[in-house]
This record gives C-alpha cells, sequence and structure tokens, in this order.
C-alpha cells in the first residue's frame, strides 16, 4: 500500500539553483522566491538544506493561512518512517536487514530520500 496523498507545501528554491552568493563565512546561500507569485524573498543556505518554503508578504498576508493546511514534505517522509517501523525498536541490525531486502518499506523510502537528495545537489 503506498502513501496516501497529500497536499505538500510546494519547493521555493530554483530547480536550477542559480544566483547563490558566497557569505563571509564562506558558505553559499541560494535565492527562494515567493510559492505563489515567483518573486525573489530571501535566500538560504546551500548546504544540508532539503526544502525551503517561502511565501513574500503581499501573498503570506492572502494565501498565509491555507499554507498551515499543508505538510513540509520532509515531515511527510519521517512520519512515513515511525509507520514503516511501527512498534518494533529500529535497531541498527533491523534497519541493515530491512534496508537489505529491496522489497520492504525501508528499502523503498531510502530510495526516494536518495532521489530527493540528489535532485537538491543539481
Amino acid at each position: 500500500m503506498g502513501p496516501m496523498p497529500v497536499d505538500l507545501l510546494p519547493e521555493s528554491r530554483s530547480r536550477e539553483g542559480r544566483g547563490g552568493i558566497r557569505g563571509p563565512d564562506g558558505k553559499t546561500r541560494i535565492p527562494t522566491y515567493c510559492a505563489n507569485c515567483g518573486k525573489k524573498w530571501g535566500m538560504v543556505p546551500e548546504e544540508h538544506i532539503t526544502f525551503a518554503f517561502v511565501l513574500c508578504e503581499p501573498c503570506a498576508e492572502t494565501y498565509g493561512d491555507d499554507a498551515h493546511f499543508m505538510k513540509e514534505p520532509d515531515s511527510v517522509f519521517w512520519e512515513r518512517i515511525q509507520n514503516a517501523s511501527g512498534d518494533e525498536p529500529l535497531t541498527p541490525e533491523r534497519l541493515t536487514q530491512q534496508l537489505a531486502d529491496p522489497s520492504s518499506d525501508f528499502s523503498q523510502l531510502a530510495k526516494e530520500w536518495r532521489v530527493k537528495v540528489e535532485r537538491t545537489q543539481k
């Protein structure tokens, strides 16, 4: 049985990752854009970020409340991990065993996560 469809918040970073600037700390920050109107609105660190959602002030005033009914993709993923592990503790041995079985829920989730991370690193 696949995951239940949920309303996910849209991504606010560009697909190409263009327009990044290196800060005084040597880390690159990439621009974010309003998820509704597309206006450039802020920047986030490129490293270790797998998702960003922003609304500009005018759109937040108009549509901000609606966004509270949507879920962040990463939280949905971790909820699926929790559901897959059930009541049994997720020990390193159990996780290794589950990941070795390509048909297990954990293998499928790991595959989805790798694809997501690879997409954010392009």
